[in-house]
């Protein structure tokens, strides 16, 4: 689920930057579409007009000091009165110019602007959207750099601006400047037009990373976007974690990875698991192999994500019920998808069907993908189509079946 919060915080700071800039003294983008200059200066003062990019902008005192829009990051211009520090990002990825958090910090918040880019890259269905290869994105782009060191973590979170917003964002992370190095897992555009986008990657190796944002549609727009590196054990809960109790210990409810550890007696889902960085563990009871987990699907994209373990030969069923436990009904949501995964919450096993009088999605020991399988954990997803969500309270009823013994069979 995404911060209600960090929604308010932005709201705030747009509100703040409009009534200062409007006594003068600064130059401020607006996220409002506007129509004409009598608009801009109605909402931000005199002087202020209308861009071509169809955004506000409140006029610049006389002695504003503009940046140089080459300057070196993150200080490459000042902040607008009362919102983030501005991230000037490059046109083209080997022009991208490198990220270091402020000193002490884990995380920031910039404001980012691609309407003044081109759209150099589109094809981008390897890492964004591998199931439809003729998918384009075909807004302006841009890039910035971040040094990561191997086993790190980076999450990267766009909010689309805008009253409403409108815009499709994407956002990848590339190991070379190269838009075919793409490769599944390593951009997220999942969450459809007006919605924020965010996406979590641990580097492989140590070394320099491109960071591009894209968007579906044509043109460019002004985005916020949070770059956070979450540090597991800090007794800090950072984006991608649903928990963190200050060591690395598993077994005490939350893991050596902060994955909240899901037990009989404590099984709801903890928030925000919609990738596999963030998901909850389920630790069947060892008696019976079972576990019953209650957990909502609340707003637009907004996935769960559960990581079972299953040993060699043995199989995993899962059954998704209403919030009482019982079989999915008419007047329950229609459209709920369930998935198996591999341990990288990417590459798809296969999908969950409505069996007998439940409308909802199960996986049984009739779907080879869930049977048999290789000693390891495995991702269960559950979600609805890109665009589309209603609140849903759920059960979810996980079974692990350990390899049927010689006798057995």
């Amino acid at each position: 689920m995404r911060s209600r919060a960090r929604s308010l915080r932005a709201a705030l700071a747009l509100c703040t930057a409009a009534a200062l800039c409007s006594a003068g003294g600064c130059s401020f983008s607006a996220a409002e579409k506007c129509a004409s200059n009598e608009q801009c200066e109605q909402a931000f003062g005199a002087g202020a007009t209308c861009g071509e990019d169809g955004f506000c902008r409140a006029a610049v005192a006389p002695d504003a000091e503009v940046p140089p829009p080459d300057a070196s990051l993150p200080d490459a211009a000042p902040p607008d009165a009362g919102g983030p520090p501005v991230l000037a990002l490059a046109d083209r990825c080997d022009d991208a110019q490198l990220l270091s958090l402020p000193a002490g910090e884990d995380h920031e918040v910039y404001r980012i602007d691609t309407t003044g880019l081109t759209d150099t890259a589109r094809e981008l269905s390897s890492c964004l959207d591998p199931n439809d290869a003729n998918a384009r994105w075909n807004g302006n782009e841009g890039f910035f750099a971040v040094d990561m060191q191997a086993g790190e973590k980076w999450h990267f979170h766009v909010d689309v601006l805008g009253d409403p917003p409108v815009d499709d964002p994407a956002v990848y992370v590339l190991n070379s400047c190269d838009t075919r190095s793409c490769q599944p897992g390593d951009g997220s555009d999942v969450c459809g037009a007006g919605s924020a986008e965010h996406h979590s990657f641990v580097a492989g190796a140590s070394r320099r990373y491109l960071i591009g944002v894209d968007s579906r549609g044509a043109g460019g727009a002004v985005y916020e976007i949070e770059v956070v590196r979450p540090t597991c054990g800090n007794g800090e809960v950072e984006h991608s974690e649903t928990c963190d109790d200050g060591d690395l210990d598993p077994g005490d409810g939350c893991d050596e990875l902060c994955h909240k550890e899901l037990v009989p007696g404590d099984a709801v889902e903890e928030e925000a698991n919609d990738d596999f960085t963030g998901t909850n563990r389920v630790l069947v009871d060892q008696a019976t192999g079972e576990l019953t987990v209650s957990g909502s699907l609340r707003v637009p994209c907004d996935f769960d994500l559960f990581a079972v373990d299953v040993p060699e030969g043995g199989s995993v069923e899962v059954e998704v019920l209403d919030a009482n436990g019982n079989a999915c009904a008419a007047g329950d949501p229609d459209n709920i998808e369930l998935f198996l995964l591999n341990a990288d919450g990417i590459s798809l096993r296969g999908q969950g069907q409505p069996r007998g009088g439940n409308l909802c999605p199960s996986i049984d020991g009739t779907d080879n993908f869930a049977v048999g399988l290789t000693a390891g954990t495995y991702q269960v997803r559950l979600g609805m189509p890109k665009g589309e969500a209603v609140l849903f309270n759920y059960q979810l009823h996980f079974r692990v079946v350990a390899a049927p013994t010689p006798a057995s069979l």
